[in-house]
């Protein structure tokens, strides 16, 4: 009996020395993120002019690239995201998936930003928003969803955080 304890407790000393020293690999959550910008400058085919930030990665560094496309042509820029930048960016995520997410695709643009984001967290939606553009239906009725300027504001924001102050190249 005292050598089976003993033997117990070692086995349970080896176990505590072994996570105290050889940490397990630190899980990364993996991000696709999609933010279409001038959706409702629309042409015969789809926008005029627009820029598409695609964004994949994990909590530790994110592939940037940046599509602009003007009339029939098409410019790509790529930058990576890490450290002190990423957190702040991923700040900004945090605060965008606290706004309400609107089922389906909104009859107009709600947020008043010509802009369209989906958020995809271990490859499971975390937040989305999408909507109708205006050369579609001019119609929409617009009292269906309503936003108050702070929601609005903070949806802003979080995307110009997003977007802004990448260092691109082509």
């Amino acid at each position: 009996m005292l050598y089976s304890s003993k033997i117990t407790l070692f086995m349970l000393s080896a176990a505590v020395l072994l996570v105290a020293f050889f940490k397990p690999a630190r899980c990364s959550d993996t991000y696709r993120i999609t933010i279409t910008e001038g959706i409702n400058e629309c042409g015969i085919v789809g926008p005029l002019n627009s820029v598409v930030y695609n964004f994949d990665g994990n909590s530790d560094l994110l592939k940037v690239e940046k599509v602009t496309m003007k009339l029939h042509e098409a410019a790509r820029s790529f930058a990576t995201i890490e450290g002190k930048k990423l957190e702040t960016f991923f700040d900004h995520v945090d605060q965008l998936s606290k706004l309400p997410m609107i089922n389906g695709l909104a009859p107009y643009d709600v947020f008043g930003k010509d802009t369209s984001i989906l958020i995809l967290k271990n490859d499971k939606l975390l937040w989305a928003y999408g909507f109708s553009p205006d050369c579609i239906d001019k119609q929409a009725d617009k009292s269906q969803v309503s936003l108050s300027s702070t929601q609005k504001s903070l949806f802003g924001s979080n995307i110009e955080g997003m977007t802004s102050d990448i260092k691109f190249s082509s």
